[in-house]
């Protein structure tokens, strides 16, 4: 008796992943956050869960986001002695 072989499609190496993508709703959310509370700072996990306690979205959605306003001179971060990531608008600096 003969089987036939069933074999996965090789994965092409080549092929780039995926970007992740910005969640706009997030970005709004924080840069909201920030207009209204110039002086707040936190981690991406802080944000996530004080800042936007009330939308439902991941923490890498708001890491990704963080990251981006980071990246467009929104917002700035400062890495502590322990490497966590501290957040805040420019303005507080």
């Amino acid at each position: 008796m003969a089987y036939a072989l069933h074999r996965r499609p090789a994965i092409d190496t080549d092929e780039p992943l995926p970007l992740p993508t910005l969640n706009p709703t997030v970005l709004s959310a924080i840069r909201l956050h920030c207009a209204a509370h110039p002086n707040a700072a936190d981690t991406v996990e802080g944000v996530h869960g004080w800042w936007l306690a009330e939308l439902v979205c991941s923490v890498d959605d708001v890491q990704l986001a963080l990251d981006h306003l980071v990246g467009l001179g929104e917002l700035d971060k400062r890495t502590l002695v322990d490497g966590t990531e501290i957040f805040f608008a420019i303005s507080a600096s």
